[in-house]
């Protein structure tokens, strides 16, 4: 039980580390792909590890704050500091991920390294105000997220709670195969020899940057289960 969790554990990492590196690579060629993606594809990760690595919490919210103390607060002290994880999902992660943009009161950016990144700053204003707006890096919160795996990894090597880890990924599984069946589109069909879909399903990546990342297959939830 604990080597497939543990495998499962790895093939999820495994995708969001090519998608960081496939991000953190178009940036060094000068290819700036902006904010956006550096966040919002760490805050899909910590939202799927959320899930798994504290089951028995049933809201997106505590297992988001949750990770960013526990694990990323081992990569970089400020993350423990009162409220920063609070913060990090109310101001902008909620913001990025249901209105497009961080809300007010947050700057996000990747010029200002890490003296900057979640400090305070107070802006001169005209006639006297200051205005403090802070200050958020996504590219080094996504590289805090990266270092942060490895002490998840340990985590769930020693967990006593894999049973449920276990239990909860099966449900989550089946829910979303019903949900298929329910919702499924109306759509074109195309017939299509095995061998040329096994060859395409082996290929299939979560980007385009880092071909050859391998999907889930059916059998290894059978296996899990």
């Amino acid at each position: 039980m604990k080597e497939e969790i543990v495998q499962y554990f790895n093939k999820i990492t495994s995708y969001l580390k090519s998608d960081i590196s496939a991000l953190n690579f178009c940036d060094d060629k000068g290819k700036d792909v902006g904010c956006g993606p550096f966040l919002l594809t760490t805050c899909s990760g910590i939202a799927n590890l959320g899930e798994i690595l504290f089951p028995d919490v049933t809201r997106d919210e505590p297992r988001f704050t949750n990770y960013i103390k526990k694990y990323l607060g081992q990569v970089e002290a400020i993350y423990k500091r009162n409220n920063v994880d609070k913060f990090i999902y109310k101001h902008i992660r909620c913001g990025q991920v249901h209105e497009g943009i961080v809300k007010s009161g947050v700057l996000i950016g990747k010029k200002l390294d890490r003296t900057y990144h979640l400090v305070s700053l107070l802006i001169d204003g005209c006639k006297g105000n200051v205005k403090k707006i802070i200050y958020f890096n996504p590219k080094l919160f996504a590289d805090d997220f990266i270092k942060s795996l490895k002490f998840c990894e340990k985590d769930l090597k020693n967990t006593d709670a894999l049973q449920n880890v276990s239990i909860f990924l099966k449900q989550r599984y089946d829910l979303h195969e019903n949900d298929l069946d329910k919702y499924r589109p109306e759509l074109d069909e195309k017939k299509m020899d095995y061998n040329n879909f096994g060859s395409l399903y082996e290929s299939a990546s979560s980007t385009p940057y880092f071909p050859g990342g391998m999907y889930l297959k059916e059998d290894f939830w059978k296996e899990l289960i």
